[in-house]
């Protein structure tokens, strides 16, 4: 705080004086707050960009060096022609390094394309591309922003979007049926588990709560799909039981220790 500057609006006991230095600082703590909340949103935004593009390029390293797909579509009666010529259609017979520069052409919002030569590996296929040109370099070059394309897939050639599409509603109805039951859930075991310290029920619900907090990712990614998509599938197409149960196992964790931080 710098030195504060003074007005006598009126008044010989100087009973109307305003604390001009005083605003002042307060509108330099606003700004710079707010300064600072610009950066911190842009470095969590460049993050995030950082941690998908990181994402994109693991996941196409994991499908393309695991072996060649064509092996895996085709019979082994297949003609070596007829395997080169499902290579060509899905660009398979390109470099490792070429067809990933073409993968991040494709899912990108702001791409380059080739309007004019339809042989070009990144010619602007209205039938595949939703979007308009930026800015053309040259007749064969132009700047587009489009949707991502997401390509199509091996096994039914259908646009992999279109799968996606197919397949988000239910998505959607089971995550946040899964997400009400867990926090509704995770809040009352909280809860009890905090009135209740160290008891039965408090010891039990924290070695729950540390088995849904620290167990990997992975792990109980792939537990969970095996356990609603394949066993629970069998009595219901909504699996949402398992996905609700490990959500659950966070929500009690985290509003059991807030609980006691807050006693303490």
């Amino acid at each position: 705080m710098g030195l504060e500057r003074y007005s006598n609006l009126g008044g010989s006991d100087g009973s109307y004086e305003v604390k001009l230095g005083h605003f002042e600082d307060e509108s330099k703590i606003a700004e710079s707050e707010s300064i600072g909340m610009l950066v911190y949103i842009f470095k969590k935004l460049a993050y995030g960009l950082l941690v998908l593009f990181g994402v994109i390029t693991v996941v196409f390293g994991i499908f393309n060096l695991g072996g060649d797909p064509v092996e895996q579509l085709v019979s082994e009666n297949t003609t070596q022609e007829v395997k080169d010529a499902i290579r060509k259609k899905f660009n398979l017979d390109l470099p490792f390094m070429q067809r990933y520069a073409l993968y991040l052409n494709d899912v990108s919002p702001l791409s380059i394309h080739n309007p004019t030569v339809k042989e070009s590996h990144v010619y602007w296929d209205k039938a595949q591309y939703t979007g308009s040109r930026i800015v053309a370099f040259s007749d064969n070059r132009a700047l587009m922003i489009k949707v991502p394309y997401l390509s199509r897939s091996y096994l039914t050639e259908r646009p992999v979007s279109e799968v996606l599409g197919e397949a988000l509603p239910g998505t959607i109805v089971l995550a946040t049926t899964a997400i009400t039951i867990a926090i509704a859930l995770g809040l009352l075991l909280g809860i009890v588990s905090a009135l209740n310290k160290d008891t039965w029920i408090d010891q039990l619900t924290l070695a729950l709560s540390t088995l849904g907090m620290s167990g990997p990712s992975f792990f109980m990614a792939i537990l969970i799909a095996w356990l609603g998509g394949l066993y629970w599938y069998e009595t219901t197409s909504l699996p949402i039981l398992p996905f609700a149960i490990f959500i659950l196992f966070l929500v009690t964790g985290v509003l059991r220790k807030y609980i006691f931080k807050k006693q303490n």
